[in-house]
C-alpha cells in the first residue's frame, strides 16, 4: 500500500510538473504576443509603398463631372515644396485638373512655373492672385467643371489610394465635407473652445485637406449676407476660412463632416525664409476658438454639427486591444480550450 501511495504521488507530481511547464509555456506565448502587439501599438507598421508610374496612362477616359474631381492647391513662399506635392497627386486617375492658386505676388522672385514640365497626366492651371488672401482657394468655382473638389495644402501628403477612398466616401454623401484631420467645438461655460479632443465626435475638418462640393465654393463666393460676413471676417483676421466653410456647409445641410482616419505627412520647407504656416504662430488655438464664437454670432446660432462618422482601413488599426484579444482567442481554440 505504501508503494502504491508513493507511485501515485510520483504520478501526480509528474502531472503537476507537466501542467506547470504547460502553463509556463502559455505564459511565455502570452508575453510574446503582448510584446509583439505593443510594438505594433507604439510603432504601427507602414503599409508597403506603392510604385507610381511616371508614364502617362493610355486611353484615359473622358472627364465625367460625377466621376472625377478637381484639386485646388494654394502655394505661398514654399518653392521647394509645392511641385513635389502637386506631382504626388496629379497621377491619380480621377483627377480632372489641378488649380494651383499662386499667392506669391512678387512674380520676379517667384516666377510662374511652366506647367508643361510637370510629371502629370491631369493638366495644371496656375492662377496668379492679386492679393495674398487665405480664402483665395475658395473663390475659384468658375474654373472648376467637376462637382467634387479636393482642397489640399502645398505641404500635405496623403497616400493616393486613400485619396481615392475618400473620394468614394464623399460620393456617397456629397452634402458633407470629407476631411483628413478633425476638431470639435464646445462651450466651457465662459467661451467657445476649439478642441483637438475628438474621441467621441467631431464637428470641423480643417482646410489642410478635404473633399467638398463645388456648390459650396459658389455659396462661399456669393453675395448672400452670411457669405459676405464670413468672407469679411476671414479678411480682417487673415485666417479661419476653413472654419467658415465648415459653418456654411453644416448650417446649409444640417450635417456634420466625415473624418478619414488615414496616415498623412506634413512636409516642411528647408528654404531660408520660407513660409512656416499660420498654425505655427503663437495663440493659434485661441484664435480658432474666437473664430468659432464669431461664426456663432454671424449665423445667429451655432452653425456646426457634430458627427461620429469615421472611415479608416483595417491595416491602419493594428495594435488595438481587440487585436490582442482576438489573438488570445485563436490561441485558446488552437490548444483546444
Amino acid at each position: 500500500a505504501r508503494k502504491n501511495m508513493q507511485s501515485s504521488l510520483r504520478t501526480h507530481s509528474r502531472r503537476g510538473m507537466r501542467m506547470e511547464r504547460f502553463l509556463a509555456s502559455g505564459a511565455v506565448v502570452c508575453v510574446f504576443i503582448f510584446v509583439l502587439e505593443l510594438q505594433f501599438l507604439v510603432h504601427p507598421p507602414d503599409p508597403p509603398p506603392r510604385e507610381r508610374s511616371h508614364h502617362p496612362r493610355p486611353n484615359v477616359a473622358p472627364v465625367n463631372p460625377e466621376n472625377n474631381f478637381t484639386i485646388v492647391m494654394t502655394t505661398y513662399n514654399r518653392q521647394d515644396l509645392w511641385r513635389g506635392v502637386l506631382e504626388h497627386y496629379c497621377l491619380i486617375p480621377e483627377v480632372d485638373q489641378i488649380l494651383l492658386v499662386w499667392n506669391n505676388l512678387d512674380l520676379n522672385a517667384f516666377p510662374l512655373p511652366d506647367t508643361s514640365t510637370f510629371n502629370c497626366i491631369a493638366p495644371t492651371k496656375v492662377l496668379p492672385m492679386s492679393e495674398n488672401q487665405v480664402q483665395n482657394r475658395m473663390l475659384q468655382a468658375e474654373h472648376i467643371r467637376t462637382a467634387a473638389i479636393l482642397q489640399v495644402d502645398d505641404d500635405y501628403l496623403i497616400d493616393p489610394e486613400d485619396v481615392r477612398l475618400a473620394f468614394n466616401v464623399w460620393r456617397g454623401d456629397p452634402d458633407r465635407l470629407v476631411g483628413f484631420q478633425a476638431r470639435r467645438h464646445y462651450h466651457d461655460g465662459k467661451k467657445w473652445v476649439y478642441s483637438y479632443h475628438i474621441r467621441e465626435n467631431h464637428s470641423i475638418v480643417i482646410g489642410a485637406a478635404h473633399f467638398i462640393h463645388r456648390r459650396f465654393y459658389e455659396l462661399y463666393a456669393s453675395n448672400t449676407p452670411l457669405a459676405q460676413k464670413v468672407r469679411n471676417y476671414v479678411v480682417t483676421q487673415s485666417c479661419c476660412d476653413d472654419i467658415g466653410m465648415n459653418a456654411l456647409v453644416s448650417y446649409t445641410t444640417n450635417k456634420g463632416p466625415v473624418l478619414m482616419r488615414v496616415p498623412y505627412e506634413t512636409v516642411h520647407s528647408k528654404a531660408q525664409g520660407a513660409w512656416a504656416g499660420k498654425s505655427k504662430q503663437g495663440g493659434w488655438t485661441e484664435k480658432r476658438g474666437l473664430a468659432v464664437a464669431a461664426y456663432a454670432d454671424i449665423f445667429g446660432e451655432v452653425p456646426f454639427r457634430y458627427s461620429d462618422i469615421v472611415v479608416t482601413r483595417s491595416r491602419y488599426q493594428r495594435g488595438r486591444w481587440y487585436d490582442f484579444t482576438g489573438l488570445l482567442q485563436d490561441w485558446a481554440l488552437y490548444l483546444g480550450f
